[in-house]
């Protein structure tokens, strides 16, 4: 019964995709670590998460390792109901990645992740990435490049009321679609470019949002 992969050891340098359903039918994997896979650039595409159904067949991965040359995950980690490990590197979650754009359904049912840090390439992101997210508290963005957060009326967590903290950091003006955090009653405390003049745009019908 596989259990675990680990490429740590072994030579997956040519390796560069990793398909759809890879570990769709592997009820006993609990983790997988692809940290020493320099050129896997492509975890699953678009289409497809790795898991079929939100009941799901793997139902045990906790832990996912990805190398800092990543950049597209696309719906791969959708439905990975107790994956509560998501990191690249040596970061402690995917801010060392090179992924550009979060789609919608990225994360969707992840209900064991409790926090997420996204890199500085990270361009947009897409309508409803965490839905179902039920313990994802904390959402950490490097803003760099960020020029679109969410899409108008459509939250980004869905109908999950769970986020507590937002930070975008490095971006002074970054637009925050109309309606993307009003499912978010118990959003407390937003930062925004760490104090420095925002000019971006927030919708007027969103959670209290203080520029911190």
């Amino acid at each position: 019964v596989l259990e675990s992969v680990d490429f740590k050891t072994n030579n997956c340098a040519a390796l560069n995709t990793i398909e759809n359903f890879a570990f769709g039918t592997t009820p006993s994997l609990t983790s997988l670590d692809f940290s020493k896979c320099t050129a896997l650039v492509n975890f699953g595409d678009n289409v497809q998460p790795f898991v079929p159904t939100a009941t799901g067949v793997n139902t045990e991965l906790e832990s996912i390792i990805l190398p800092t040359a990543i950049t597209n995950i696309g719906i791969a980690m959708k439905n990975l109901r107790v994956l509560s490990t998501l990191k690249a590197g040596d970061g402690t979650s995917l801010e060392k990645t090179a992924i550009t754009k979060i789609i919608n359904d990225a994360f969707t049912n992840d209900k064991a992740l409790t926090s997420l840090s996204l890199p500085a390439t990270v361009e947009t992101i897409d309508d409803t990435p965490f839905e179902g997210c039920t313990a994802l508290t904390s959402l950490a963005i490097d803003g760099t490049h960020l020029t679109v957060l969410g899409t108008p009326e459509t939250p980004l967590f869905g109908a999950t009321d769970v986020l507590e903290f937002l930070t975008i950091s490095n971006n002074t003006a970054v637009d925050i679609k109309k309606g993307v955090l009003t499912s978010q009653s118990g959003l407390a405390n937003v930062s925004i470019a760490a104090g420095k003049n925002f000019t971006g745009t927030i919708g007027s019908d969103d959670v209290a949002i203080r520029i911190a």
